[in-house]
């Protein structure tokens, strides 16, 4: 399903958090912690990434009326999703989301919500807003 590709990064495509940093640190600020009005340089939107999976789910949704359903999709799109169905969880929107790992939505005639508990959602140490600064 098309609305489930990965974000478009653009120009910092491939590179590490560090790397985004040091190119454009006000971006990646506003990714880290503004993602409903940041966008990755000459790429897409995270609010608009955030559309597109939520598109998706109630797609899904439509098609697929009582059925249980699995999509696979990236971390950062789960993410988004999340944040657009029911907001960040306490340690902010990028928490842990391990390779593999499944997190459930329901999807229905009231809306989408999210069954799977974050609660305990951790920072993901790899992505955390907190991880870089930019080197004196």
């Amino acid at each position: 399903m098309a609305d489930l590709v990965n974000l478009d990064y653009g120009a910092w495509e491939g590179l590490s958090k560090e790397e985004c940093v040091a190119r454009d640190p006000d971006s990646w600020w506003a990714y880290a912690h503004d993602p409903e009005g940041a966008m990755c340089p000459s790429g897409e939107p995270l609010a608009s990434a955030a559309d597109r999976a939520v598109t998706a789910l109630r797609l899904l949704g439509r098609r697929h009326a009582g059925e249980a359903v699995a999509a696979v999709s990236h971390g950062v799109m789960l993410r988004l999703a999340v944040l657009r169905v029911c907001g960040a969880p306490p340690g902010g929107w990028q928490f842990k989301v391990p390779t593999g790992s499944a997190l459930e939505f329901a999807v229905g005639p009231s809306g989408i919500s999210l069954m799977t508990p974050l609660a305990g959602a951790s920072p993901d140490p790899y992505k955390h807003a907190a991880a870089p600064t930019v080197p004196a």
